[in-house]
């Protein structure tokens, strides 16, 4: 899957040669990855002059074949191309990128997915644009012209991200989500933006209308996914956790008939609630079930097996676990990994949207103790945003979150929450209907009962919560933490609990440590980098700990210093 190519300014010789996998004229050269597990939703074609390539799995591909009355893939694209060829992407629903080269205007055009669910990286040289689905790929065509991208760094290090189209090499940037980018002949580019997140409340929706459109979008969300995997033969591989986001993708599907071939899998500290729910719950569906233990952490000693993965992108704490679990797993049989991320704030509030963005006082952040260095420097973050919430489903929800999901580009990983009409809807809804959990609880409640059955992280669903310092903390959870403090109930340690794990485990603390002081160095022409570095590691917790090594290790692997 992926690929890469070069826009060449200088005219070569016009040596034309096309192939399933590749490209070349005097101006252009594309090659694609051979591996693609969803091949006929992929496209490459010559249409016009142009050369087209729509990368990914098309979820609604059969849907669009159906409304234009065309029963060809490649010739519905074209014709919703033709229609409109700024808003054409609008129609799509997956998980997408790809190009539009113009051989005879000599244009370049990369896009973008609404969510960039897969990125394209590129960077400008003199003679030549060059772009990549690889960041690895880039920053390794010649280290000696990579330069570390401070305000990048201090966005990794504290959102647990680069953010925006920003990356930790100031000659590489990352395509922002539902965009276009152009570029022409004479080196300009130009960006446009096709869809935007907008969270304008409509109040003529209620309570009730919004449960049960949630539950009509979530369930066409859920078929369009599981029915991909059956059109290639494929089982379905799903995520399942102690959370409501996970189990409610499984449950869903479970009720909606695709029992069959579906295993689902976890991993967390043993013997945790993200052990035990999972377990009770596949136990239930009498689904397959297959767990992996993150016991002592032992999964984050590879440092630079997981740099190569997230390339600086985001924090290493945030892959290094599910790393644990992927590189484990023969995929040759299973179609998307089907996940719940992002559920909570979907069908929940990310932040408030009334408010106006104030960088010193966001929640979403993996370490506020160098925020203050993203507040004074106000031009670290580039765009306008409306409003907190917009701001946090851009960044903690795209650029972190999402993106954490995608930097294994062997497999497709969909949330049905992420669906574009499920989420353009549930920003409409009244932000007091679904602040909170209630209405997300109210759903389960009514819809499926059974699945409220079981705790969601050790809160029950639909008990009464209390706004608490501007957070809605359920009931039982203020009796529990009451409970633990005075040590009648064992305090839960979590999926992946970093403290624990870098506090009893000392290889883990010993690679850790040794690999900071080897490499602390490489920030020696940034000082107030470098000092921030140190403060953070010695005095920081062992997730802000592994923030720096993973700042380091990006060093280590892809500078030269």
């Amino acid at each position: 899957m992926g690929f890469n190519g070069k826009f060449l300014f200088n005219n070569l010789e016009n040596n034309i040669k096309s192939n399933k996998e590749i490209f070349i004229d005097s101006n252009f050269e594309l090659k694609i990855g051979k591996k693609n597990k969803f091949i006929n939703d992929r496209l490459f074609f010559e249409y016009n002059n142009k050369i087209f390539l729509l990368d990914g799995v098309i979820l609604n591909n059969h849907e669009l074949e159906m409304e234009y009355k065309i029963n060809n893939w490649q010739d519905t694209f074209i014709k919703i191309y033709k229609e409109d060829n700024f808003n054409f992407l609008n129609k799509l629903r997956g998980s997408f990128c790809g190009i539009i080269y113009d051989k005879i205007k000599k244009e370049l055009i990369l896009f973008t997915d609404q969510l960039k669910s897969k990125n394209i990286y590129y960077t400008m040289l003199k003679d030549e644009f060059i772009f990549s689905t690889n960041l690895s790929e880039l920053a390794m065509l010649n280290k000696s012209k990579n330069v570390l991208d401070e305000d990048a760094a201090y966005l990794l290090l504290t959102f647990g991200g680069t953010l925006e189209e920003r990356t930790l090499f100031e000659n590489i940037k990352k395509l922002n989500f539902a965009t276009f980018l152009k570029v022409d002949f004479n080196k300009k580019i130009f960006q446009n933006q096709y869809w935007m997140f907008k969270n304008t409340e409509d109040y003529t929706i209620t309570k009730e209308k919004a449960i049960e459109e949630i539950e009509r979008l979530f369930r066409k969300a859920i078929k369009r996914e599981y029915d991909k995997d059956l059109e290639y033969g494929y089982s379905h591989l799903v995520e399942l956790s102690a959370g409501r986001d996970s189990r409610m993708n499984t449950w869903v599907a479970h009720e909606m008939g695709y029992q069959n071939d579906i295993l689902n899998i976890t991993f967390s500290e043993s013997d945790e609630l993200d052990e035990k729910i999972p377990k009770q719950i596949a136990k239930k569906l009498k689904h397959e079930w297959l767990f992996k233990a993150l016991d002592n952490g032992n999964c984050c000693y590879n440092i630079e097996e997981i740099i190569k993965i997230t390339c600086g992108e985001i924090h290493y704490g945030t892959v290094c676990h599910a790393n644990g679990m992927m590189k484990e797993l023969n995929y040759n049989n299973y179609g998307i990994l089907h996940t719940g991320l992002m559920g909570d704030v979907v069908i929940g509030v990310f932040g408030d949207n009334k408010k106006k963005l104030m960088l010193n006082n966001l929640k979403y952040c993996y370490s506020k103790k160098l925020l203050n260095k993203i507040f004074i420097k106000k031009d670290i973050i580039k765009n306008f945003y409306s409003n907190e919430e917009i701001f946090n489903y851009i960044n903690r929800g795209l650029h972190v979150t999402n993106e954490s999901s995608i930097l294994w580009p062997e497999q497709n990983i969909i949330s049905p929450f992420l669906d574009i009409d499920l989420l353009t809807f549930c920003l409409k809804i009244p932000y007091h209907i679904r602040k909170g959990n209630f209405l997300y609880d109210t759903w389960i409640k009514k819809k499926y009962p059974e699945a409220a059955k079981y705790s969601h992280n050790g809160r029950k669903i639909g008990i009464k919560e209390f706004d608490i310092l501007g957070r809605s903390v359920p009931m039982n959870q203020i009796i529990s933490r009451i409970f633990k403090k005075i040590k009648l109930l064992k305090r839960e340690k979590g999926m992946n609990p970093f403290d624990e794990w870098y506090k009893t485990n000392d290889k883990l603390k010993i690679i850790f440590d040794e690999y900071y002081k080897k490499n602390i160095t490489r920030l020696n022409n940034y000082k107030e980098l470098q000092k921030d570095c140190k403060d953070l590691y010695i005095k920081g917790t062992a997730r802000e700990k592994a923030q720096v090594i993973g700042l380091l290790g990006t060093l280590k692997l892809y500078f030269i210093n």
